[in-house]
């Protein structure tokens, strides 16, 4: 009777343990999940810096803080307090005290807006992870390649931006503000027949007869099958900085051998394909965090682009009538279309630079899914597209779908294993 009442409590302590594990490890997973959030997030957002930057340089409007939504100024200043690891924390608010002076002599609303603004540049002035990318972004990438292998991820696991780094340290493209859809398509087909090539010569075994070749002869086609790749992407990045990023979109709608446009992306076949890829369970978990880490930053732009295109429909659709219905001119009826014009301009500025952002940051979320992938695997999924360019997003898109099925499969089965295990009981 003793030993039962020993055994029954043995058991319950041993399912006190199990529940406390079991919480340990999600909360580890959490943490986890949430470091990764942190870091895509800085990625975008030195991404959007590096944009404004960009558009600085050029002359073009993009000065810290003039376009700012108010969601992307509380998502910096939010980010301005989280820690990086590895990195020092931003510079405090407060810590010039000319500043604090200034702010103190300042009337409530004022003081407001200035502390906002101090918070938006602590958190745009932080040491970046390189998307406004230094010198040695391309050396970086450059070594990567070198030691990697044709099996290897494209991008370091600890820096999955390496690549849209190295790109935008690029000079800009030659000939892409003037390239053409067909000089694209031919383009892209000339280099992705080069990448497969060479993925035949390195998968087939043509190097290894005769006793084997050395690693400098093997080396060579993979780099001619990074160079078919990279040339392509490089071109991309381009066009979004050059503001031509709809012909991207456009081109993987287009048959490349018929011209024939689909009207959308074809889910099925790109679903199909990220099975056929087989990625790995961390691929597959790193493809979905980081468009979680996108849409976090993108959903804001599109929903004000949304209520900008209302608004502007809304005064197109309201138009006629006023002081000069009559047909009169007064000074009144030209001040106000006059202000009405201007108005109506910035908001038209202001939705194309919306616009720029939004798929500047796509092209950034591209580049980081493919480097979530080996260089096989991006061969292949560029071969098993064809006749069609593949779209990265709508591939991360069914990555994270796939993803959550099988994630939500897996509870499935370790529940009923549970209930399987205590009806044994």
């Amino acid at each position: 009777m003793q030993r039962k009442k020993g055994n029954a409590a043995l058991l319950r302590l041993k399912g006190r343990l199990d529940g406390k594990l079991s919480a340990y490890r999600a909360a580890s997973s959490e943490n986890e999940q949430l470091r990764a959030l942190h870091d895509h997030l800085l990625g975008y957002c030195d991404a959007l810096e590096f944009l404004r930057d960009h558009q600085s340089a050029a002359g073009g409007a993009g000065a810290p803080g003039s376009h700012a939504s108010s969601a992307e100024q509380l998502l910096l200043v939010e980010l301005s307090a989280l820690p990086r690891p590895g990195a020092d924390r931003p510079p405090a608010a407060d810590s010039d005290g000319a500043g604090a002076d200034s702010l103190a002599d300042s009337n409530s609303a004022n003081s407001a807006a200035s502390n906002a603004a101090v918070a938006l540049d602590a958190a745009c002035a932080r040491h970046p992870r390189g998307v406004a990318p230094p010198l040695g972004a391309a050396h970086a990438f450059d070594a990567w390649c070198a030691r990697g292998d044709l099996h290897d991820l494209v991008c370091p696991p600890s820096d999955p931006f390496l690549l849209f780094k190295w790109l935008l340290a690029q000079p800009p493209y030659p000939g892409a503000a003037s390239v053409t859809a067909e000089g694209m398509v031919e383009a892209y087909k000339q280099g992705m027949h080069e990448a497969t090539l060479q993925l035949a010569v390195l998968e087939g075994g043509v190097l290894d007869d005769a006793g084997g070749r050395d690693a400098a002869a093997r080396h060579a086609p993979l780099a001619r099958l990074r160079h078919a790749i990279t040339e392509h992407l490089h071109l991309c990045v381009t066009l979004a900085r050059l503001h031509r990023a709809h012909m991207i979109s456009q081109l993987t709608l287009t048959n490349t051998i018929t011209g024939e446009v689909l009207r959308e992306p074809n889910m099925a076949v790109i679903s199909a394909l990220a099975r056929r890829l087989e990625l790995s369970d961390g691929q597959l978990a790193d493809i979905s965090t980081a468009l979680a880490a996108m849409n976090r930053v993108l959903d804001p732009l599109l929903q004000e682009c949304r209520q900008l295109q209302q608004q502007l429909a809304a005064a197109d659709g309201g138009g006629g009538g006023g002081a000069d219905a009559g047909g009169g001119c007064s000074t009144s009826s030209m001040l106000h279309h006059l202000a009405s014009s201007n108005h109506r301009r910035a908001q038209l500025d202001r939705l194309s630079m919306l616009q720029h952002k939004g798929a500047f940051l796509r092209v950034a979320m591209s580049c980081q899914t493919v480097g979530y992938v080996t260089w096989a695997q991006l061969t292949k999924m560029s071969a098993w597209c064809s006749p069609y360019i593949p779209n990265t997003l709508s591939f991360a898109i069914a990555v994270a779908e796939l993803h959550a099925a099988r994630v939500k499969e897996r509870a499935a089965a370790a529940a009923a294993a549970r209930r399987a295990a205590a009806t044994r009981r």
